[in-house]
Protein backbone atom coordinates (compact mmCIF):
# COMPACT_ATOMS: atom_id res chain seq x y z
CA UNK A 1 0.00 0.00 0.00
CA UNK A 2 3.24 2.21 1.16
CA UNK A 3 4.72 1.78 -2.37
CA UNK A 4 1.53 2.22 -4.45
CA UNK A 5 0.56 5.70 -2.36
CA UNK A 6 4.13 7.10 -2.78
CA UNK A 7 3.94 6.00 -6.46
CA UNK A 8 0.50 8.18 -7.20
CA UNK A 9 2.14 10.98 -5.34
CA UNK A 10 5.06 10.93 -7.45
CA UNK A 11 3.00 11.03 -10.52
CA UNK A 12 0.49 13.71 -9.80
CA UNK A 13 3.36 15.50 -8.46
CA UNK A 14 4.75 15.20 -11.94
CA UNK A 15 2.02 15.94 -14.27
CA UNK A 16 1.51 19.23 -12.00
CA UNK A 17 4.97 20.12 -13.40
CA UNK A 18 4.59 19.23 -16.51
CA UNK A 19 1.61 21.83 -16.74
CA UNK A 20 3.12 24.44 -14.41
CA UNK A 21 6.02 24.25 -17.00
CA UNK A 22 3.66 24.21 -19.63
CA UNK A 23 1.80 27.34 -18.69
CA UNK A 24 5.11 29.08 -17.74
CA UNK A 25 6.46 28.26 -21.24
CA UNK A 26 3.38 29.39 -22.94
CA UNK A 27 2.57 32.83 -21.19
CA UNK A 28 2.34 36.17 -22.48
CA UNK A 29 5.33 37.18 -24.45
CA UNK A 30 5.97 39.94 -26.88
CA UNK A 31 9.39 41.09 -29.23
CA UNK A 32 10.10 44.65 -27.90
CA UNK A 33 8.75 46.51 -24.92
CA UNK A 34 6.30 48.45 -27.17
CA UNK A 35 5.22 45.38 -29.06
CA UNK A 36 1.58 43.88 -29.51
CA UNK A 37 1.34 41.49 -26.51
CA UNK A 38 1.15 37.35 -27.68
CA UNK A 39 -0.51 34.66 -26.48
CA UNK A 40 -2.87 32.13 -27.75
CA UNK A 41 -3.97 31.76 -30.36
CA UNK A 42 -0.65 33.19 -31.87
CA UNK A 43 2.70 31.92 -30.64
CA UNK A 44 6.91 33.24 -30.57
CA UNK A 45 8.89 30.97 -33.30
CA UNK A 46 12.20 29.93 -31.50
CA UNK A 47 10.82 31.04 -28.51
CA UNK A 48 7.57 28.97 -27.27
CA UNK A 49 6.58 25.72 -28.19
CA UNK A 50 4.27 25.37 -31.05
CA UNK A 51 2.01 23.15 -29.09
CA UNK A 52 1.75 27.27 -27.40
CA UNK A 53 -0.72 28.12 -30.41
CA UNK A 54 -2.43 27.21 -33.65
CA UNK A 55 -1.37 26.11 -36.85
CA UNK A 56 -0.12 29.43 -39.09
CA UNK A 57 -0.77 31.62 -36.17
CA UNK A 58 3.29 31.74 -35.57
CA UNK A 59 5.17 34.76 -34.98
CA UNK A 60 8.67 35.85 -35.14
CA UNK A 61 11.18 38.72 -34.28
CA UNK A 62 13.02 40.18 -36.54
CA UNK A 63 16.29 41.70 -35.47
CA UNK A 64 15.13 44.99 -34.91
CA UNK A 65 12.82 43.73 -32.42
CA UNK A 66 9.87 44.03 -34.28
CA UNK A 67 7.14 41.27 -34.28
CA UNK A 68 6.77 39.68 -37.58
CA UNK A 69 3.77 37.58 -39.13
CA UNK A 70 5.14 35.38 -41.89
CA UNK A 71 3.11 35.25 -45.20
CA UNK A 72 2.57 32.62 -47.81
CA UNK A 73 5.31 33.33 -51.02
CA UNK A 74 7.82 34.45 -48.28
CA UNK A 75 6.57 37.52 -47.49
CA UNK A 76 7.23 39.23 -43.89
CA UNK A 77 4.76 41.49 -42.56
CA UNK A 78 5.36 43.62 -39.69
CA UNK A 79 2.70 43.53 -36.96
CA UNK A 80 1.26 46.54 -35.59
CA UNK A 81 -1.32 45.88 -33.09
CA UNK A 82 -2.93 42.53 -31.67
CA UNK A 83 -6.88 42.92 -30.78
CA UNK A 84 -7.64 39.53 -28.92
CA UNK A 85 -11.27 41.22 -28.17
CA UNK A 86 -12.02 41.79 -31.88
CA UNK A 87 -9.63 38.76 -32.69
CA UNK A 88 -7.57 41.50 -35.70
CA UNK A 89 -3.98 41.54 -36.01
CA UNK A 90 -3.21 44.69 -38.04
CA UNK A 91 -0.03 44.36 -40.23
CA UNK A 92 1.97 46.52 -42.80
CA UNK A 93 5.83 46.27 -43.99
CA UNK A 94 7.49 46.61 -46.98
CA UNK A 95 5.54 43.74 -48.67
CA UNK A 96 3.42 43.13 -51.81
CA UNK A 97 -0.15 42.15 -50.74
CA UNK A 98 -1.50 41.29 -54.26
CA UNK A 99 0.72 38.26 -54.64
CA UNK A 100 -1.24 36.76 -51.69
CA UNK A 101 -3.54 34.37 -51.51
CA UNK A 102 -5.68 35.17 -48.32
CA UNK A 103 -6.99 31.50 -48.59
CA UNK A 104 -3.89 30.50 -47.60
CA UNK A 105 -4.62 31.92 -44.74
CA UNK A 106 -6.26 31.80 -41.38
CA UNK A 107 -7.43 35.05 -41.77
CA UNK A 108 -10.48 37.28 -43.74
CA UNK A 109 -9.75 40.93 -44.64
CA UNK A 110 -11.28 43.71 -42.54
CA UNK A 111 -14.44 44.16 -44.73
CA UNK A 112 -15.40 47.81 -43.11
CA UNK A 113 -12.42 48.95 -45.24
CA UNK A 114 -14.73 47.01 -48.53
CA UNK A 115 -12.83 45.12 -51.37
CA UNK A 116 -13.25 44.98 -54.72
CA UNK A 117 -12.55 42.57 -57.62
CA UNK A 118 -9.51 44.32 -59.98
CA UNK A 119 -7.90 43.23 -62.55
CA UNK A 120 -4.24 43.43 -63.11
CA UNK A 121 -2.53 44.59 -66.66
CA UNK A 122 1.21 44.47 -67.53
CA UNK A 123 1.97 47.25 -69.58
CA UNK A 124 5.14 48.43 -71.18
CA UNK A 125 3.78 51.98 -71.70
CA UNK A 126 1.61 53.97 -69.45
CA UNK A 127 -2.44 53.51 -70.24
CA UNK A 128 -3.90 56.65 -71.21
CA UNK A 129 -6.49 57.02 -68.31
CA UNK A 130 -5.08 56.66 -64.59
CA UNK A 131 -5.06 53.58 -62.62
CA UNK A 132 -3.65 52.71 -59.70
CA UNK A 133 -0.05 51.59 -60.53
CA UNK A 134 1.16 48.48 -58.33
CA UNK A 135 5.19 49.30 -57.85
CA UNK A 136 5.79 45.88 -56.31
CA UNK A 137 4.36 43.83 -59.05
CA UNK A 138 6.29 46.17 -61.78
CA UNK A 139 10.13 45.79 -62.72
CA UNK A 140 12.53 47.20 -65.50
CA UNK A 141 10.05 48.24 -68.95
CA UNK A 142 6.94 47.43 -67.59
CA UNK A 143 4.43 48.73 -65.09
CA UNK A 144 1.73 46.44 -63.30
CA UNK A 145 -1.80 48.18 -62.75
CA UNK A 146 -4.52 47.20 -60.89
CA UNK A 147 -8.09 48.18 -62.82
CA UNK A 148 -11.60 47.11 -60.98
CA UNK A 149 -12.95 44.38 -62.97
CA UNK A 150 -16.40 46.27 -62.82
CA UNK A 151 -14.85 49.53 -65.15
CA UNK A 152 -15.66 49.47 -68.63
CA UNK A 153 -12.30 49.29 -70.51
CA UNK A 154 -11.57 49.99 -74.15
CA UNK A 155 -8.82 48.12 -76.10
CA UNK A 156 -7.14 51.31 -77.20
CA UNK A 157 -6.68 52.26 -73.59
CA UNK A 158 -4.39 49.20 -73.19
CA UNK A 159 -2.67 48.52 -75.90
CA UNK A 160 0.44 47.97 -74.83
CA UNK A 161 -0.99 46.10 -71.88
CA UNK A 162 -1.54 42.18 -71.18
CA UNK A 163 -3.91 41.25 -68.60
CA UNK A 164 -2.18 38.96 -66.03
CA UNK A 165 -5.54 37.78 -63.27
CA UNK A 166 -8.99 38.51 -63.43
CA UNK A 167 -11.68 38.92 -60.75
CA UNK A 168 -8.72 38.99 -57.92
CA UNK A 169 -10.30 39.73 -54.54
CA UNK A 170 -8.15 42.38 -52.60
CA UNK A 171 -9.18 45.09 -50.20
CA UNK A 172 -8.41 48.51 -50.93
CA UNK A 173 -6.34 49.03 -48.08
CA UNK A 174 -4.16 46.61 -50.56
CA UNK A 175 -4.44 48.79 -53.92
CA UNK A 176 -3.78 51.84 -51.34
CA UNK A 177 -0.60 50.82 -49.58
CA UNK A 178 -1.73 51.39 -46.00
CA UNK A 179 -2.17 49.50 -43.54
CA UNK A 180 -4.21 45.94 -43.58
CA UNK A 181 -6.46 44.78 -40.61
CA UNK A 182 -7.20 41.08 -40.94
CA UNK A 183 -9.46 38.89 -38.71
CA UNK A 184 -9.35 35.50 -37.55
CA UNK A 185 -12.53 33.52 -36.59
CA UNK A 186 -11.86 31.05 -33.55
CA UNK A 187 -13.00 31.88 -30.41
CA UNK A 188 -11.13 29.50 -28.53
CA UNK A 189 -9.35 31.83 -25.61
CA UNK A 190 -11.20 32.34 -22.18
CA UNK A 191 -10.57 35.87 -21.23
CA UNK A 192 -7.46 35.68 -18.44
CA UNK A 193 -6.17 32.11 -18.57
CA UNK A 194 -3.58 30.46 -20.84
CA UNK A 195 -4.34 28.11 -23.24
CA UNK A 196 -2.80 25.90 -25.38
CA UNK A 197 -3.75 23.12 -28.51
CA UNK A 198 -3.73 19.31 -27.41
CA UNK A 199 -2.25 16.55 -28.57
CA UNK A 200 -5.84 15.69 -29.80
CA UNK A 201 -5.94 19.28 -32.14
CA UNK A 202 -8.69 20.97 -29.01
CA UNK A 203 -7.99 24.04 -26.99
CA UNK A 204 -6.98 23.37 -23.55
CA UNK A 205 -6.98 26.34 -20.63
Amino acid sequence: MAISFFLFLFLVLFFTGLCADHQHKCRETRCGYSGPAIRFPFWLKDRQNQSCGLPRFNLSCNPSNETVLELPLSVEANVDKIDYKSRLIRIWGHHCFPKLQLSALPFQLDEKYGSSNFTFFNCTSPPERSYSMIACLSGPGYKVYAVRSYELVFDNELVSCRKMDNNFSVSYQVIGGYYQQLYWSRKDELEGKYCRLSRKHKTEC
